[in-house]
């Protein structure tokens, strides 16, 4: 017999019993002035009585439990059809809205499982433990959302997180079978949301972000070496995300592409003797003839692109830098920026902002050693070998 209904019957109990005691006195009362009630009366109107109420009040429990379980399934269902498109959504695309909507319906699906049938129940805390997973997994492997999100986004995202689990607690106290498996999996999911909420960008989703998703970089970064120096295993690398508007291209002037031109001006690897790596104030300058052909194209079809856009929304790129000091003990002492990844599109925005186009960058930069060790195109700006560029 489920809560609901033990309760149903119970309360329907108490006022019975005060009908017993109330009619014990008026017989009682009855019996002193002679008129007390026979056996006959005492069955037929206390206990025929009485017991025709409790099965009454029985079936009519039974009658509005299954109402109940009927509707808070109803409801359920409604509930976990939400939450696979909230699925579909964070997968796709990790905006702040889909993503507190998702935790929202989360939340409001938890007060109705104590009134669902056990099967119902499950299949709904099924469905929410893999969404609250699957934003996770989202926020855990994307930078979009560190580049697009504003604090009050995350801290709603915190708040959120944080009372879903209470809902969970209060909501699941008689679901003895079901509670421990939901609060240890919420909690867990919680745990790792509100570490990637934090301020700091963690270079695991930095790496994910730059190999696994559509932006990748393709240069010969040692992964796995950073990854060592990394926390938790050490502090010598780290991520640090900057946000600013190009108006510009001379704010760019410490740029440079993992990209090199020779003497004769013709485009080569970055091994080549000769290579020396191309800036990035060069490109917006138009001196982009040492480019190869298939380079120029691609460039010329993202600044066609980008121009499509200049009358809607900001232009706004997400890219990955490796920042070099150069000649750190000298008085002029300077930055070279090496971008890993977005030199096409900083190549035809740099361009598009010498025409008076503004655009904004969500810059990620790998702060780390400046070892050619960890990426070989850093050979070209450390102290030694930096000779300028053209």
């Amino acid at each position: 017999m489920g809560r609901a209904r033990l309760k149903q019957i119970t309360s329907t109990g108490v006022p019975l019993a005060l009908l017993v005691i109330v009619a014990a006195g008026s017989d009682a009362v009855l019996r002193g002035r002679g008129q007390g009630w026979s056996l006959s009366d005492w069955l037929s109107n206390v206990v025929l009585g009485a017991l025709a109420t409790v099965i009454v009040g029985i079936l009519l429990a039974r009658r509005q439990t299954r109402v109940q379980e009927a509707l808070a399934d109803l409801e359920l269902t409604e509930k976990i059809a939400a939450l696979r498109v909230a699925d579909a959504r964070l997968r796709d695309q990790c905006t702040s809205e889909a993503a507190h909507r998702a935790v929202l319906d989360c939340r409001a699906g938890l007060a109705l499982v104590p009134l669902a049938r056990v099967p119902m129940q499950e299949e709904y805390l099924r469905a929410a433990v893999r969404m609250v997973r699957v934003l996770g997994d989202a926020l855990g492997s994307s930078l979009e959302p560190r580049a697009t999100w504003s604090d009050a986004d995350w801290e709603y995202l915190r708040e959120n997180m944080e009372e879903l689990l209470k809902s969970a607690e209060h909501n699941l106290k008689g679901a003895s079978a079901m509670r421990p498996i939901w609060i240890d999996d919420i909690n867990s999911c919680k745990g790792r949301i509100l570490e990637l909420a934090q301020g700091e960008v963690l270079f695991t989703v930095f790496r994910r972000h730059f190999t696994q998703s559509q932006n990748r970089i393709r240069t010969l970064l040692d992964w796995n070496a950073l990854a060592r120096l990394a926390p938790p295993n050490g502090n010598a690398v780290w991520v640090e995300h900057l946000t600013r508007q190009v108006t510009d291209p001379a704010a760019l002037a410490s740029y440079f592409t993992v990209w090199y031109t020779r003497s004769d001006g013709t485009e080569t690897e970055y091994d080549h003797p000769e290579a020396r790596p191309i800036s990035l104030a060069s490109l917006a300058e138009g001196t982009s003839c040492y480019l190869g052909r298939e380079r120029r194209d691609r460039i010329k079809d993202l600044h066609r692109h980008y121009a499509a856009k200049v009358e809607g929304k900001d232009i706004r790129v997400l890219i990955a830098t490796y920042p070099v000091r150069v000649e750190p003990s000298a008085p002029d002492a300077r930055e070279a920026v090496v971008i890993l990844d977005g030199n096409h599109r900083l190549a035809a925005l740099v361009q598009l902002a010498r025409e008076g186009c503004p655009f904004t960058i969500a810059e990620f930069r790998l702060h780390a050693p400046a070892d050619p060790a960890f990426l070989p195109d850093l050979s070209h700006h450390v102290p030694d070998t930096f000779d300028g560029t053209p």
